[in-house]
């Protein structure tokens, strides 16, 4: 069909823009776009990001979802690139991402933390609301970075023993 010199066709801007757009002609114009990229796409994940079979549909069908959830449809500039190199890029980005944030050391450098779910339980069975709860967290968070700054301030000024006393102080007081 058309034979060996067929250009690969060009995607219309006006389905991209229809997409980028909400309600049902948004959707069906994303659908037929899915349904000319899903492959190049997924063979795209298996080859350049050495992806395995599952891997490879996951991160197609997440980066799918994606380009519904985040609109990423209506940052395209046809002056600026093809919508296959657009799509490409934005697909590339997004595999990145994700290898970015399953390697990234949570915070504590890579410290195993043990949560004492038991007393926050405990905790929870005192508290008449959610707002009370809420309330009570939010004046625990502001303490703590309040002696966290008085700690700075004193640490500067040369004056530790008196972040001593202070804690001293607060301890009898909680």
């Amino acid at each position: 069909m058309g034979g060996p010199h067929r250009p690969f066709p060009t995607t219309r801007h006006s389905l991209i823009d229809c997409a980028a757009g909400t309600g049902t002609l948004a959707r069906e114009a994303l659908e037929s776009i899915a349904s000319v990229y899903w492959k190049p796409a997924y063979k795209h994940v298996r080859i350049q990001w050495k992806r395995s079979n599952e891997e490879a549909k996951d991160l197609v069908q997440g980066f799918f979802a994606a380009l519904i959830e985040q609109h990423i449809l209506a940052s395209f500039d046809p002056s600026k690139a093809r919508f296959r190199t657009f799509l490409k890029a934005c697909l590339d980005h997004f595999v990145m991402k994700l290898d970015e944030s399953a390697n990234r050391l949570k915070r504590g450098g890579g410290v195993t933390t043990v949560f004492d779910f038991d007393a926050a339980e405990r905790e929870l069975a005192g508290s008449p609301s959610v707002e009370d709860v809420f309330l009570r967290e939010w004046q625990r968070q502001m303490f703590a970075l309040g002696l966290q700054d008085l700690r700075e301030l004193c640490h500067t000024h040369g004056k530790p023993l008196h972040y001593r006393i202070c804690l001293l102080y607060t301890s009898r007081c909680v």
